[in-house]
């Protein structure tokens, strides 16, 4: 392909691409829009950026590999944002203090259960953060469920099984859940304040445990949506940042790049705990 094709190559992309996400994302286009974002959503941001990648590459007299090696380099440049947006000094900071110690560390390959609240009080790991998109097939629309969570954090990064709901009764204990042997992550988001737990149960009795104490997380951090708003709540910065964090490199990043609450999850609860 010429410098010419190379230019509408990607002229094309770079406007065809984000029109379609945003205008199938948006719930003006209504049924007709969801039917085009269902299948082609996962793909538009990595077709825009393979867009510009062409445009660059059409500028370029050298030959077919020169060009193909800059598409891939433009490509792997959409890391960049997302490593910028989860580092920046913008992002909150929390503290997590050690507040029980056991005598007996967990291991990383045993399948482990999260206990929360049945109505948790979710909080989100960071700012400015990709959120879940869902459907509601009674209304045929979209909406904007949570941004990544700490109970998601922990979902990731351990041999999750299952998370299992708790009643807020100060009595209610780990036995109504049937569980009695084996690690459990129990996440308090108490009165006074958020509490992380891990447990090691063996026959109903615990042997282990560590306890955190969750300081400093904002209000603003907890975690809220009303299907009824379906996308129209701040859609457009919210449909942006899901766009920048949807390419393949950008995924990458937003795993290896932590948030400063991500950081001190993993340094201090599963580097102490496990």
């Amino acid at each position: 392909m010429g410098r010419k094709g190379l230019r509408i190559a990607g002229v094309v992309l770079c406007v065809v691409a984000p029109l379609t996400y945003f205008g199938g994302l948006h719930p003006a286009t209504g049924l007709i829009g969801g039917l085009v974002f269902l299948p082609t959503g996962w793909i538009l941001a990595d077709l825009f950026w393979v867009g510009l990648g062409l445009l660059a590459a059409s500028f370029l007299p050298g030959g077919a590999l020169a060009k193909t090696a800059v598409v891939i380099a433009v490509y792997v440049l959409s890391a960049v944002p997302v490593a910028l947006i989860k580092t920046s000094a913008a992002q909150p900071r929390i503290e997590v203090r050690s507040v029980e110690n056991g005598p007996q560390r967990l291991t990383r390959d045993e399948p482990i259960t999260i206990v929360t609240r049945l109505q948790p009080r979710e909080f989100a790991v960071g700012r400015n953060l990709p959120r879940e998109i869902a459907g509601d097939e009674g209304c045929m629309c979209f909406y904007f469920r949570t941004a990544p969570t700490i109970t998601q954090f922990f979902q990731s990064r351990l041999k999750w099984e299952t998370t299992r709901g708790l009643s807020d009764s100060p009595s209610a204990s780990l036995d109504v859940l049937g569980l009695d042997t084996g690690p459990i992550l129990q996440l308090i988001d108490g009165d006074d304040g958020y509490d992380i737990r891990l447990v090691r149960l063996e026959q109903h009795r615990e042997t282990s445990r560590h306890v955190f104490r969750v300081q400093g997380l904002a209000p603003d951090l907890r975690q809220t949506y009303r299907r009824e708003d379906g996308l129209r709540h701040e859609f457009w910065p919210q449909a942006g940042l899901n766009f920048a964090f949807s390419p393949w490199p950008a995924k990458l990043a937003n795993r290896v790049f932590l948030t400063p609450i991500e950081s001190e999850l993993q340094t201090r609860v599963l580097g102490q705990a496990f």
